[in-house]
């Protein structure tokens, strides 16, 4: 009789423990319903600063993170558009950007989740 009476109370301080994980996460707003998802899928050649710009709204706030699947950047050496081209002696090579469209081929998977207000 003891026993069953120090599991009872057992599993009452286990259900009151419970209780306030669950009213603590409610007050958070973590519930599925008071969330918005946005899915994210770029796959596109950009510029070194509009690649920071997106990396840099990929970051977490109270009011919304942004969750990952996947990320792969690769540099475009631009060898496809070179290829017929080659430099002469004493010729001066024209100086080209080091920030146009296509330097890099960023491909972003994820998604935004956002509270709702």
């Amino acid at each position: 009789m003891e026993e069953e009476k120090i599991k009872l109370e057992k599993k009452g301080r286990i259900l009151l423990r419970v209780k306030k994980f669950i009213d603590q996460a409610d007050s958070l707003g973590l519930e599925e319903s008071r969330w918005a998802k946005y899915e994210v899928n770029i796959a596109q050649g950009s510029a070194f600063y509009e690649l920071e710009q997106i990396v840099n709204q990929c970051v977490n706030t109270p009011s919304y993170y942004f969750k990952p699947v996947s990320l792969h950047i690769k540099t475009n050496d631009g060898s496809a558009d070179n290829s017929g081209i080659s430099e002469k002696a004493g010729l001066k090579s024209v100086e080209i950007s080091e920030d146009q469209v296509g330097d890099v081929i960023l491909t972003l998977n994820g998604a935004f989740v956002v509270r709702h207000k």
